[in-house]
């Protein structure tokens, strides 16, 4: 158990645990079974080894201690550490793969782009072409419409010319005929009969109609004093509105005896405006062949010229204010 070294209890010496790999338990119980043995004179001393090894043995243990709470804090920092470590590694690759991910998915999107732009450049080349395709369809058909309608036009043009060559020719004929003397005397007498007949079937005040050439418009002598003759009615008769027809005989085409009745009346019209007349009052209506006042052929078929003399004319009609009208007749 214990011992003591040589000179007896005073010169001991207290055996500690780490000589006899004791452990504090057994140490302690060791002290005290040796205390028992001694004897009074002895135990003050033996208290105070007693006392400097057990400071001694704590101080080993909290030394001991210490390094445990040391070892375990830098086992935690290097496990923290670690942690850190196995974290930042785990980081890193997610970053890694999140970028590998992101290249990946800018790299689908580039493709897809560029598959997008492919597939717009196609279908805007296709669409050009179709639209190259149709604007040369479009191009050979207005062509085709354009050589159609110059073959019409030369066509017509050439009926024209052949109409006009014929019509022409007639005029010649007919206009050796119309410059005949007698043909004046004729239809001036007829229209005298044709003019009392109109008064006595009508109360509308009616004048004398004024005659033209054959394929004119221009005012003859004896029109411009039948015109200042209706000038000084409409003057000395404010309420009263005037009505002017123009018409042609049957020589020529109805397209184009349409428009010199409009001339013969827009003539005399002017006329009369220039004259002082209101426009307001008169109005002006044409009618070509349509309506002749005598028939343009005797009774044979043959030509009259007494009679196409007399339809080439402006006919006058004055009515009281509000009733005349301005009509133009087509055909």
């Amino acid at each position: 158990m214990l011992g003591f070294s040589q000179g007896g209890p005073t010169a001991c010496r207290w055996l500690s645990s780490s000589d006899l790999n004791f452990d504090s338990q057994d140490l302690a119980q060791a002290q005290q079974e040796t205390i028992a043995d001694l004897g009074d004179e002895d135990e003050a001393e033996l208290q105070a080894v007693i006392a400097a090894q057990r400071e001694q043995q704590r101080i080993k243990e909290e030394r001991l201690r210490k390094q445990r709470e040391e070892e375990q804090r830098l086992a935690q920092l290097e496990e923290e550490r670690k942690r850190k470590e196995d974290e930042e590694q785990q980081r890193a690759e997610e970053l890694a793969e999140q970028s590998k991910q992101d290249a990946m998915e800018l790299e689908q999107k580039r493709a897809e782009e560029e598959r997008r732009k492919a597939e717009l450049a196609a279908k805007e080349s296709e669409e050009q072409a179709r639209a190259e395709k149709e604007r040369k369809e479009q191009q050979a058909a207005e062509e085709a419409r354009r050589l159609a309608q110059k073959k019409a036009d030369e066509r017509r043009k050439e009926e024209e010319r052949e109409s006009i060559a014929k019509t022409q020719d007639k005029k010649v004929k007919e206009k050796r005929v119309d410059d005949a003397p007698w043909i004046e005397e004729a239809a001036q007498k007829k229209l005298d009969e044709i003019t009392r007949m109109k008064e006595d079937e009508s109360d509308v005040i009616v004048f004398r109609n004024i005659h033209f050439d054959f394929d004119k418009s221009d005012l003859r002598p004896l029109s411009e004093a039948e015109l200042n003759k209706i000038y000084q009615f409409m003057v000395d008769n404010p309420d009263y509105e005037l009505q002017l027809d123009g018409h042609t005989d049957w020589i020529g085409t109805v397209e184009y005896n349409l428009e010199l009745s409009e001339r013969r009346a827009k003539q005399a019209y002017s006329y009369l405006v220039t004259k002082g007349i209101d426009e307001g009052r008169m109005n002006y209506q044409f009618f070509g062949e349509a309506i002749p006042i005598t028939p343009n052929a005797k009774q044979d078929g043959s030509d009259d010229p007494v009679g196409r003399q007399l339809n080439r004319r402006c006919e006058f009609e004055v009515k009281e204010s509000g009733t005349a009208t301005n009509i133009s007749l087509k055909f």
